[in-house]
């Protein structure tokens, strides 16, 4: 299974981590030393930050799906 999860990156002496919600380690049956695969993902910007970007050049409705779907999720 996956799931999704927002956590801030914080410093642990000389390296970084990130804190996995305890709901979300029982729901995927997460154990602590268990691997798993992250996806590094900068957050996701917000809509009408992303349509005052767009704001003036002129695009059609569906160029600027097209944009925001490659943008948020590298999908052409």
């Amino acid at each position: 299974m996956a799931a999704i999860c927002e956590s801030v990156i914080k410093s642990w002496g000389n390296s970084a981590g990130v804190v996995v919600p305890k709901k979300i380690m029982e729901k995927e049956d997460l154990k602590v030393g268990q691997k798993v695969e992250i996806l590094i993902r900068p957050e996701t910007p917000k809509m009408g930050d992303l349509f005052g970007i767009l704001k003036g050049k002129g695009l059609s409705g569906q160029e600027c799906k097209d944009m925001c779907r490659k943008e948020l999720w590298g999908i052409e």
